[in-house]
């Protein structure tokens, strides 16, 4: 459960019939709503993004709240994944969605994303023809940036050789530039799918994501695409499951939101996205919990910060005389297994004296 969840808040009268269960990601109430927007802008994040639906009662509320915040400068970016009308009529989602004024915009289009879309919508062509669709009825005013799950290379080809094979990398450029013909950018929301074996454990393959990004970069700088398209990357803490033990990376210290979170800015993305699912028995979560309080929080504000040139003001909600270490490891640890323990010494913005430490 996030440490940010206050269900002392009064929950809204509005909420009869919502389900209440704790690991969906369920808003107590409005307060508790902009309570999460404060807490993300103190990550340095520019807004939140989320699965819209015209049917499920949580997720139309989430529209309810954006409009309501107080919070200022935060945005609300919609995840639409064209999955034939799981959540509701697909054009009526978008038109729910272009009404809203918290969709950061290019060039007067607002940005959509997506989440597993090529998953649902294997054939670029055909995904295009959704797009029309959605467009004949909507209007031709919104960005749409398709999630290329593929290049997380599921075969395993990387991982064996620590390469692309040639004839693979061909393959999936050419895959590329056909949804780029289709859709208004490219992105890849699910980098927990790179992971490799190290230690008897599922770690974050950086070597992997390095190599995938650079290729989908490569595409989005061609000359029938520059500074037409999107490119959208991901960054995560973790994906831990007991039931997805052999395709996802484990919880690594804070090794795996450094190494992703500076890949997935290597490439001078347009958007970068954290997934974070809040679910029993998951965790990709970034939001403090009980196990990593606000580790992700000083790591994501000082890598977010470089890679936007900005100077990094002290928090005003941390203590400045506390010394400024981050101590994690592996939140799993199999029998025989090395305990590995790491201490950083992140720049929060403070003007307090450098740490030295001893062993």
């Amino acid at each position: 459960m996030p440490l940010e969840v206050k269900p002392e808040l009064p929950a809204d009268p509005n909420r009869k019939g919502i389900t209440d269960h704790p690991y969906w990601g369920c808003f107590h109430s409005q307060a508790d709503f902009e309570e999460a927007q404060r807490l993300g802008k103190s990550y340095g994040l520019d807004g939140f993004t989320y699965f819209p639906s015209t049917t499920n009662g949580e997720r139309l509320r989430y529209w309810t709240c954006g409009e309501l915040s107080s919070v200022s400068d935060f945005q609300h970016v919609p995840l639409l994944c064209l999955w034939s009308g799981r959540w509701g009529d697909d054009a009526e989602m978008f038109r729910e969605a272009l009404r809203h004024e918290r969709i950061p915009e290019v060039n007067g289009k607002k940005i959509i994303l997506s989440y597993w879309s090529e998953k649902f919508n294997p054939k670029p062509e055909k995904l295009g023809e959704k797009l029309a669709r959605v467009r004949e009825k909507v209007g031709d005013r919104f960005l749409y940036v398709v999630d290329i799950s593929s290049v997380s290379d599921e075969g395993g080809a990387f991982r064996k050789r620590g390469a692309h094979p040639p004839h693979y990398v061909a393959q999936e450029k050419d895959l590329l530039r056909r949804y780029l013909r289709v859709c208004d950018g490219i992105g890849v929301g699910d980098s927990f799918a790179f992971f490799k074996m190290e230690k008897n454990g599922r770690i974050f393959n950086k070597a992997q994501y390095a190599a995938a990004l650079k290729m989908m970069k490569e595409v989005v700088d061609e000359p029938e695409f520059a500074g037409k398209k999107l490119l959208v990357t991901s960054a995560m803490v973790c994906h831990d499951n007991s039931s997805r033990q052999h395709y996802t990376p484990s919880q690594d210290g804070t090794r795996t939101l450094r190494d992703s979170l500076e890949v997935a800015l290597s490439v001078d993305p347009d958007v970068v996205v954290f997934p974070e699912w809040d679910e029993y028995n998951e965790n990709t979560c970034l939001a403090p919990t009980f196990f990593n309080g606000y580790t992700s929080r000083r790591i994501c504000r000082h890598l977010i910060a470089k890679a936007k040139r900005r100077p990094l003001p002290a928090l005003e909600d941390e203590d400045a005389s506390v010394p400024n270490l981050i101590v994690s490891w592996r939140k799993e640890v199999s029998p025989g297994e090395k305990f590995f323990v790491e201490v950083l010494n992140v720049p929060d913005g403070s003007p307090a004296e450098p740490i030295v430490c001893r062993v």
